[in-house]
């Protein structure tokens, strides 16, 4: 086995094996919404369905090299994900398929992410694909997986057969109204 692997993930991502090879980019699909979020005056619940919800608060610590104590901060979440302000919005082209949606420069939003849910399918994924032998192989470890958990991934790869194979995994949201909405919106919370 050879290839390419990211720090901190112990497989392969780009690799090949004696039978088969294959990559791995990501791919752009649009996973992402926005919602706007009437946030309490202390900041600590957010407004749904008529009554005021607790924030969730997570504190996080860095470590930064040349500094003597970590950097701390807290992040906020409401049930569908992290609260973010419309600076960060700004500089998140990524998130919504290049295109930034169309906000005020107030307030408060929270952000959805296909890759915010819990479980993992890359990991499995991967596995499988080191042990094939086969394109079929990997097709047949594909549909292990029930539900995708994680980035969405382009996956190209070929077998020594001659085989060739293309696959898309991705957990698309499914939304009501017009489609595709491209990210370029805010939905109120």
């Amino acid at each position: 086995m050879a290839g390419s692997a990211n720090p901190g993930i112990p497989l392969i991502m780009i690799g090949r094996t004696k039978t088969i090879s294959w990559g791995i980019t990501a791919a752009l699909t649009d996973v992402s919404d926005l919602y706007r979020e009437k946030l309490s005056f202390s900041g600590d619940q957010y407004f749904l369905d008529g009554e005021w919800k607790d924030l969730e608060v997570v504190s996080h610590s860095l470590k930064v090299k040349g500094k003597d104590e970590p950097v701390r901060f807290d992040i906020k979440y409401t049930h569908r994900g992290p609260v973010i302000t419309s600076q960060i919005i700004k500089n998140a082209q990524v998130l919504f398929g290049s295109q930034i949606p169309i906000h005020d420069d107030l307030g408060s939003f929270s952000l959805v992410w296909a890759g915010h849910y819990t479980g993992e399918s890359m990991f499995a994924l991967l596995q499988d694909m080191m042990r094939s032998k086969t394109l079929y192989d990997v097709k047949k470890g594909v549909r292990k997986v029930k539900q995708w958990r994680s980035i969405p991934a382009n996956i190209v790869m070929a077998d020594k057969s001659g085989n060739i194979g293309y696959m898309l995994l991705s957990s698309s949201p499914m939304r009501k109204g017009e489609y595709p909405y491209l990210g370029c919106r805010v939905m109120d919370g």
